[in-house]
């Protein structure tokens, strides 16, 4: 698995991937006194940011532009706020038609950009392509993206299966759900899910940036509080990091290398449609993010979600 941190992702407007053309914003204006007509001309795309959960109720979604290139970038002016946005199932993966093929409505919240549900006991359903469609005077957008099937998984710590409370969803391991870097790492094996064309494995240090204290023992701002070089270096530390693995893969270390902070912290292993998946990965590994909106930019991704929750300690290390 290949590490990246979640909090440095590039954006379409305030919460995607930024497009290709944006990166070549600064070489067109690097010595030059007037804009390039491209650049003036450019007329802003329509960008759709959505995701949806297998057992889950449909969140938020945000239907934006992105801002002009040679305009001051005001985060009030992108959202877009007279759509109308409906979501509703297309098929199975088996090809038949779903048994529930309600349509779920939105309404605009107020907030730039942002829809919410009007039902909120909408509920995804696993092996089922959805479509997205968000219309208004001026666009005209939509996209597809099939729910990855539910799955199971184990954890291990050294050779001991580990169990998780089904209720608080709290590691239980032999000093219970308090974990330190000298422990045995965890090592997760899962089940196959249909639908889903790779895996992520995040982690998600739960605790305020100002609040949380590093875990390496190495990390005493006490001992030398005017070092800016150390307070810029832990200042850039990510509190979430994801790690892609591609669908053929089933089973992972998590070394504690990857955990920064002590406190609570939420691991999670998510099943990613096709969409999703290619989405994180482009941005990892190509200068163009993946995109799958008709019409616009953007993406419109499922996931099925398993996760659990640990406490990091914070221990010194004997030489």
């Amino acid at each position: 698995m290949m590490a990246f941190n979640i909090d440095n992702l590039k954006v379409y407007g305030r919460r995607l991937l930024l497009p290709l053309l944006a990166g070549a914003l600064l070489l067109p204006i690097i010595g030059c006194d007037s804009k390039p007509s491209e650049i003036e001309d450019y007329d802003p795309d329509p960008v759709l940011s959505a995701f949806i959960t297998n057992g889950e109720p449909v969140d938020t979604i945000y239907v934006e532009w992105v801002g002009k290139f040679h305009d001051e970038y005001i985060i009030s002016e992108l959202g877009i706020t007279n759509a109308d946005v409906i979501l509703f199932p297309v098929s199975t993966l088996s090809g038949n038609p779903p048994v529930n093929n309600d349509t779920l409505t939105f309404h605009y919240t107020g907030i730039d950009g942002e829809y919410a549900p009007d039902d909120l006991s909408y509920i995804i359903e696993g092996k089922v392509r959805y479509r997205i469609e968000a219309k208004s005077p001026d666009i005209d957008i939509w996209a597809e993206t099939t729910v990855p099937d539910t799955f199971s998984y184990e954890v291990y710590q050294g050779d001991q299966l580990v169990t998780i409370d089904p209720v608080t969803h709290e590691l239980q391991g032999a000093r219970g759900d308090t974990l330190t870097r000298l422990d045995d790492d965890l090592f997760y094996r899962w089940s196959e899910s249909e639908g889903s064309d790779g895996l992520l494995l995040g982690i998600h240090a739960l605790g305020e940036r100002d609040e949380i204290v590093p875990l390496s023992p190495e990390y005493d701002p006490a001992s030398d509080p005017e070092n800016e070089a150390l307070a810029e270096m832990v200042e850039n530390w990510p509190l979430f990091i994801y790690m892609p693995a591609p669908d053929y893969q089933n089973e992972v270390t998590l070394s504690w290398l990857y955990m920064l902070w002590t406190g609570p912290t939420k691991i999670m292993l998510d099943a990613c449609s096709e969409d999703y998946y290619l989405y994180i990965f482009t941005n990892i590994a190509s200068q163009e993010t993946y995109s799958n909106i008709q019409g616009g930019l953007g993406i419109f991704g499922a996931t099925a979600k398993q996760y659990m929750y640990i406490t990091m300690e914070r221990v010194e290390i004997e030489e």
